[in-house]
């Protein structure tokens, strides 16, 4: 979920990278890591990019690494937020070595006292960790550090001007996003006023389309008639329908912009974020160094400043929707 976000100076905050040579040194001992997940995340995707990026650095899943996915959903309401407790303390019972948490939202679960099992947080936004859990992120102390995303404060911005560009005449844009995101009423309420401002900007209506994942997607369809909107802004990763809702977009000739890149490589129009695969790539060297005997608390937050830009030309085609070359130029990435 994009969330209007403060920016960060964090100059003295990147870490300096080992030498390749020192980093790939193989260990002897089989170590122990621990990955994040919730019920939807697309596990196998993450866990291959993610064991590649150990074995670049030595650390070989099945030989010198023991890497698994542990299940740990947000804390949502009472019952949630119970669960997901017990889930936490369940994946530090294990004691492994290093606990990879994507994002911000769990992390006070993993609070400890004393603090034993290292924890590094992946993908996670500046302003939810500086200083929340970080005072210092050149010298975050204690049992975490961590990969977090500068520059999200203006995301919805950016993303919803390209779509309007690549949609000419845009009239109504809808902010689509799950109510089982994870994310706090206030946070919500914060972005819900910032997007609102985006959509002034714009010289667009805005429309507000929050769904449930747990209920059929002819629910979201509705919803998105209902709505009236030729330009979608759509939060979160890959849904549990989302095979439907690429396919309905399209139908109905309402562009959208994502979060996601993978989502455009399955046919989603285009999309706009941090590039989260740098915050994950540092979130395991981080890891490894860790691994090697470093103290979680001396190794500085890195940050990652780029954005990542894809456009599928083929839904493009299909859409009769011709790609300026102002957006051309700028992509990092586009399907053909």
């Amino acid at each position: 979920m994009n969330r209007i976000r403060r920016t960060l100076i964090g100059g003295g905050a990147a870490a300096l990278c080992w030498p390749a040579a020192v980093l790939a040194q193989e260990p002897r001992r089989i170590a122990k890591v621990t990955f994040i997940v919730t019920a939807t995340w697309n596990s196998a995707l993450h866990k291959q990019r993610m064991l590649a990026w150990f074995a670049e650095l030595g650390y070989v899943d099945g030989r010198n690494l023991a890497y698994t996915l542990a299940e740990v959903n947000y804390p949502l309401g009472e019952v949630g937020k119970g669960r997901a407790e017990s889930q936490a303390l369940a994946v530090l019972a294990t004691r492994p070595d290093v606990v990879l948490v994507p994002g911000a939202a769990r992390l006070a679960l993993f609070r400890q006292t004393p603090p034993e099992i290292p924890i590094v947080f992946l993908d996670a936004h500046a302003d939810d960790i500086v200083p929340e859990y970080v005072a210092n992120p050149a010298k975050p102390g204690g049992y975490l550090t961590g990969s977090a995303g500068h520059g999200s404060d203006d995301m919805p911005g950016k993303g919803w001007e390209l779509l309007a560009e690549l949609r000419p005449g845009l009239k109504r844009i809808g902010d689509f996003y799950s109510q089982e995101s994870g994310a706090l009423e206030n946070d919500l309420r914060v972005q819900r006023i910032g997007n609102r401002s985006v959509a002034r900007k714009l010289g667009v209506e805005y429309r507000e389309i929050r769904v449930s994942e747990k209920r059929e997607f002819a629910v979201a369809a509705r919803a998105i008639q209902a709505a009236g909107v030729d330009g979608l802004g759509v939060a979160g990763h890959w849904w549990t329908w989302g095979e439907e809702l690429l396919a309905f977009l399209e139908r109905s000739g309402i562009a959208a912009v994502y979060e996601d890149p993978a989502t455009v490589r399955r046919g989603g129009l285009l999309s706009f974020r941090n590039k989260d695969d740098e915050c994950f790539r540092q979130g395991v060297e981080i890891a490894v160094r860790v691994l090697k005997g470093e103290a979680p608390g001396s190794i500085p937050v890195r940050f990652v400043e780029r954005f990542h830009l894809a456009v599928n030309l083929r839904t493009a085609r299909a859409m009769k929707l011709a790609v300026p070359s102002s957006i051309l130029s700028r992509a990092d990435e586009t399907v053909r």
